[in-house]
């Protein structure tokens, strides 16, 4: 699996780095993103969001989750898998249907959660973590060519 690290200084960095995420991804993607609280999931998501042209995204904590469509009818579901103690409650919410839909990219936070749901999948892995500079991010796809797309300068494979 191919490896990207990102140094995100701030949340404008941060909201780039989903800006380039956007723009490479397709119907079929699933991203798994993990770290602790307040590391930049969900501002990563917004800028994912803002890219692909769904408009504002917020956090689905209570909810579980939010399915935004594009004018091109291209969806995000976006889950909050904090609360989610199973397999089986992530499939109440629809993953089943949404995982086989090829115009829905799944952006899945608290991954860590729920594995077991991933475990067949091609998945882009996203783990954030706060630094004394902000933010860092390390990116893991299997698919090297798109993985290498997202590279600013500044980052290492």
């Amino acid at each position: 699996m191919a490896t990207l690290s990102c140094e995100l200084a701030g949340l404008q960095e941060t909201e780039h780095l989903g800006q380039r995420i956007g723009g490479c991804l397709r119907g079929g993607d699933v991203l798994a993103l993990r770290g602790e609280l307040g590391a930049g999931k969900t501002s990563l998501v917004a800028a994912i969001g803002k890219s692909i042209g769904v408009g504002d995204i917020a956090s689905p904590s209570f909810s579980l989750a939010h399915e935004h469509v594009t004018n091109s009818g291209l969806r995000l579901v976006h889950i909050d898998a904090w609360r989610i103690t199973s397999v089986d409650e992530l499939a109440e919410l629809g993953w089943d249907d949404w995982i086989i839909d090829a115009n829905t990219i799944i952006c899945l936070e608290w991954a860590d959660r729920i594995e077991a749901a991933l475990a067949d999948l091609r998945v882009l892995e996203i783990q954030m973590a706060h630094t004394q500079e902000g933010r860092h991010a390390i990116l893991q796809w299997a698919d090297q060519s798109r993985l290498s797309s997202l590279a600013a300068p500044g980052d290492t494979p």
